[in-house]
């Protein structure tokens, strides 16, 4: 079962999302959206981009594709150290309970499930084929930007925490269970300097060597992914590394160029 999961490894933020939802047309991986999965052509999985990424930046965590409700594999948590400790027969005993109908599917017709993992360590998917996107120096002022937007909102002087409103994340039941700060104690300046300048997802997620140990990985930045050309040559390299079944450019390209829209910043 743990082969089955293909592990898409970035800081939140990083365009994960475009890079998982593009890639998800190969018929080597099953979609996040079910019925887009029962019947998957190029139209179906651009029309889910097209739905899944908009303009409004406040509201891109509400409405940006979701893995939480395809697999319900909530007892590993991609960003806390939930789940961390679990054996690989505790995690297939967990998942042949909780799991979705639409995972065990998948799983019995051999596709992967892209699991997104915002961690530098992944003992626990150790075997399984993994991505990971970089953030490089060219990339980092549109990250500051990007994670900004979408993640934090100021309102009269003081930061709405996003990522805390439960009503930007109406499927993840595991969210709803703990209660959050939804506005930051801090000025809008020490909230910036500590949520963004200071974020360690930029050290983590810097150098390639951080991650050399890790097995089945292929690292990407996330420069080549904001780039068109780039990224339509990096969703080639990933499908060839492992040996997925291959991507349309022309679809891939009208993915980037639409996700590109909605960043006008």
């Amino acid at each position: 079962m743990l082969k089955n999961i293909l592990v898409l490894s970035y800081p939140q933020g990083a365009a994960g999302k475009l890079l998982g939802s593009t890639l998800m047309s190969s018929k080597s991986i099953s979609h996040w959206n079910e019925q887009v999965e029962l019947d998957k052509n190029n139209k179906k999985c651009l029309d889910y981009v097209r739905q899944s990424f908009t303009k409004n930046m406040s509201k891109w965590m509400l409405f940006e594709p979701n893995h939480t409700q395809a697999w319900n594999l909530q007892f590993i948590s991609a960003k806390y150290a939930r789940g961390e400790d679990l054996t690989t027969e505790q995690i297939i005993k967990l998942a042949n309970k909780h799991a979705t109908a639409h995972f065990h599917r998948s799983v019995f017709e051999n596709k992967l499930c892209m699991f997104p993992w915002h961690k530098t360590h992944d003992n626990i998917f150790a075997s399984c084929k993994k991505i990971t996107v970089l953030i490089d120096t060219a990339s980092q002022r549109w990250f500051d930007q990007a994670l900004w937007e979408k993640h934090f909102l100021v309102e009269n002087d003081k930061v709405k925490m996003l990522e805390h409103d439960t009503a930007l994340a109406p499927h993840n039941k595991m969210h709803k269970k703990h209660i959050n700060p939804l506005y930051s104690e801090l000025s809008v300046n020490n909230t910036y300097k500590n949520e963004i300048v200071n974020n360690p997802d930029k050290q983590k997620f810097k150098s390639v060597s951080q991650f050399r140990n890790r097995k089945h990985n292929i690292c990407v930045n996330l420069s080549d992914l904001l780039d068109e050309t780039q990224f339509i040559q990096t969703i080639e390299r990933i499908t060839q590394y492992h040996k997925l079944e291959p991507v349309n450019q022309s679809f891939a390209r009208s993915c980037h160029q639409h996700w590109s829209s909605c960043h006008a910043f």
